[in-house]
């Protein structure tokens, strides 16, 4: 019995963890995807038996987070440009 407490609270703690470097990522890119991304990181984790993420998971979120935001632009200026030759036609 204490032994699942301990796994109840180590996952507890490890999604807390995953869920704060999650944040870096744009919040409706992580409506889409986070949860996915948190049960896979989570698994991870818990086959390795940990409860904090690594720095190589912490760089690769970060780097999909500078990705993510910087084709943000491009993809709204696509749309508008999309709206605008729909308007003309």
């Amino acid at each position: 019995m204490d032994a699942e407490r301990t796994d109840a609270g180590q996952d507890r703690a490890a999604a807390r963890n995953y869920r704060r470097v999650l944040r870096m990522l744009p919040r409706d890119y992580r409506r889409r995807r986070g949860e996915e991304m948190l049960a896979v990181l989570l698994d991870l984790a818990r086959d390795e038996g940990r409860e904090r993420p690594t720095l190589a998971e912490c760089w690769s979120i970060f780097g999909l987070s500078v990705r993510t935001r910087a084709h943000r632009p491009l993809a709204v200026v696509r749309r508008l440009g999309l709206a605008a030759r729909r308007s003309r036609s």
